[in-house]
């Protein structure tokens, strides 16, 4: 059960990365994009940089 657990996570982090998207939490340097279907739904995944030079 654990282990079809691990599987079918690495299953959809693979899948998201193969369609451009991040596949974790946000990486430093970056940030959420907000962006939207024709439905109107979030897009979940998308991230842009970070131009406001938040690093000393």
């Amino acid at each position: 059960m654990v282990e079809q657990g691990r599987y079918r996570t690495r299953e959809d982090m693979r899948t998201s990365v193969q369609k451009g998207k991040a596949a974790s939490s946000l990486a430093y340097g970056y940030q959420f994009k907000a962006a939207h279907d024709e439905r109107g739904d979030r897009i979940p995944g998308l991230r842009e940089t970070d131009e406001t030079g938040s690093a000393p």
